[in-house]
């Protein structure tokens, strides 16, 4: 993982031998290949953003990171049922 990265969340695809995991801190999506550890990045994507405005509540608690509110678009991680579908959220 980069210096820096903040894995909040996962996602096995056991079927299709991917892990998939959302780097909040660069709103980078992370597919790895579990047999060959092969990386491959989605990043960059407007979609992959927060919203200007989006605040990230724990409890119902504004939280921080480096003394500014938190905010990301990467969080969290599903696969529909039959692992057709991966879907990213925003908070």
């Amino acid at each position: 993982m980069p210096k820096g990265s903040v894995v909040p969340d996962l996602v096995v695809d056991a079927e299709r031998g991917r892990v998939y995991l959302a780097d909040v801190a660069s709103a980078t999506n992370l597919s790895v290949h579990i047999d060959s550890g092969k990386v491959r990045l989605f990043s960059g994507q407007p979609s992959l953003q927060a919203e200007p405005e989006a605040r990230m509540r724990a409890d119902g608690i504004l939280t921080h990171s480096h003394s500014k509110p938190t905010s990301t678009g990467l969080n969290p991680l599903t696969l529909s049922r039959k692992a057709a579908t991966h879907f990213i959220t925003a908070p």
